[in-house]
């Protein structure tokens, strides 16, 4: 018996340079398909930078803010004896109390240059 092939052998060369592209082609496309989740894992990389240095802002001004809140509250409060309510003075004093507190923030992030 005669095993009967599908492809003559004077089409052989052909077939073999048709195997040759064919493979050419898989490894281009793997190569693309690397390349593709290198500039995907870049593009998350940036955006993750991105929302980082929002992040860094908002926790900046969150740090300024949040004792100066504490303080108009403390200060605000209907108590009938809040020590120094009968100075003339207090209001700036507690104005200047307020403004160096948030200045000294803004110096101590500014010198660890986290902005």
């Amino acid at each position: 018996m005669q095993k009967e092939s599908f492809v003559h052998e004077n089409m052989r060369p052909y077939y073999n340079d048709l195997n040759e592209h064919l493979c050419q082609i898989t490894d281009s496309l793997k190569a693309y398909k690397e390349m593709n989740n290198s500039l995907h894992e870049m593009h998350m990389s940036n955006v993750s930078n991105d929302m980082n240095k929002i992040m860094m802002t908002l926790t900046i001004f969150s740090a300024i803010f949040i004792p100066l809140s504490f303080l108009a509250g403390v200060f605000g409060m209907n108590f009938s004896y809040i020590p120094g309510l009968d100075i003339k003075s207090a209001f700036y004093v507690f104005i200047t109390v307020c403004a160096t507190t948030a200045g000294g923030m803004l110096l101590f992030f500014k010198l660890k240059k986290w902005y």
